[in-house]
């Protein structure tokens, strides 16, 4: 048995007079995460309010805007180029569908990550139409991502000035780290020894 198609469905839903199209509208505006509607310019011809609070922008603002305009204003330029051209791609008609993760600037001038889920709309005939893009943020993740190196940077920082011998095994008992103060020490070479001759398990460990 197929599963009933949205309209029937929402058909079914509706009463007191609202159509299903409002219905749908509302939800499409409601849902947590960002929905734009792009045409084959790649102009944002509709964008729900959870893009709007992402992006910083406001709808008057958002209307007609390129959506692609912020990729290259952060991160690797031939990164950001990348992501132009996969988007270029789909609307294009070259691909159907585009997932993969982007880097934008929001009107404030801070980043936004987010995971984009594109997919190609097509007219009665076949030709390419508009494209419908899911925006998730995903900015905490990374934010908490950049932090946790910028903490590990400090802490190797800090191993290698101390005048200790230090060094890092994993759970495993094998050797992830050693400072400079332990290769000097052991005069290993640090092509064929990168940990310094270190040979501890967890039975010599005192």
């Amino acid at each position: 048995t197929c599963l009933p198609k949205l309209p029937d469905i929402m058909g079914e839903m509706v009463g007191g007079g609202v159509s299903p199209v409002a219905l749908f509208r509302e939800a499409v505006d409601k849902v947590t995460i960002g929905m734009v509607m792009l045409d084959l310019e790649g102009r944002i011809r509709y964008a729900n309010s959870s893009y709007g609070e992402m992006s910083g922008y406001t709808p008057t603002e958002l209307l007609n805007r390129d959506f692609a305009s912020d990729f290259e204003s952060q991160g690797d330029p031939d990164e950001q180029s990348d992501a132009r051209a996969q988007l270029a791609g789909l609307l294009r008609g070259e691909q159907e569908n585009l997932r993969r993760g982007f880097r934008h600037l929001r009107k404030d001038g801070s980043t936004l990550w987010m995971n984009v889920s594109a997919s190609l709309l097509r007219d009665e005939k076949g030709h390419p139409h508009a494209a419908i893009v899911v925006v998730e943020d995903v900015t905490p993740q990374h934010v908490s991502e950049a932090a946790l190196h910028e903490v590990l940077a400090e802490q190797l920082q800090l191993m290698e000035a101390i005048p200790q011998m230090v060094w890092v095994t994993g759970p495993g008992g094998k050797p992830e780290y050693v400072n400079e103060r332990w290769r000097a020490f052991t005069r290993a070479d640090p092509k064929s020894e990168p940990f310094g001759g270190l040979d501890l398990d967890r039975k010599s460990v005192v």
